[in-house]
């Protein structure tokens, strides 16, 4: 089974072939069954651990791209240096007219 360890990831001792002989001889068909599911799920712990950092460091990565865009965003000159002066004017002139009935509402011409 693998211990997870300040991110790294490090395996515990591994059992030599004589030790696991010597234990499996006592052991019933089940137990030997039993062990067999139990190392089966610890690989497949083991590599959805090494998945999971895989993802993290993908996912950093994706998070680090997103953060300089939207600062590149946030930072970039918002106004529209008056290229539509005319149609804030227009725009104006229109709202000042429908507020009040002393004068004909003027519409643009968009």
């Amino acid at each position: 089974m693998a211990i997870k360890t300040k991110g790294k990831v490090a395996s515990t001792p591994v059992a030599s072939k004589a030790e696991k002989k010597v234990f499996n001889q006592g052991l019933s068909a089940m137990e030997k069954k039993m062990l067999a599911q139990i190392a089966a799920l610890e690989s497949k712990i083991a590599s959805m651990e090494s998945a999971m950092v895989a993802q993290a460091k993908a996912s950093e990565e994706v998070h680090a791209e997103l953060k300089a865009e939207c600062k590149a965003m946030c930072q970039s000159n918002v106004s529209s240096n008056g290229k539509d002066e005319d149609l804030r004017k227009e725009l104006k002139r229109h709202f000042d007219t429908a507020a009040t009935h002393k004068h004909k509402t003027y519409f643009p011409k968009l």
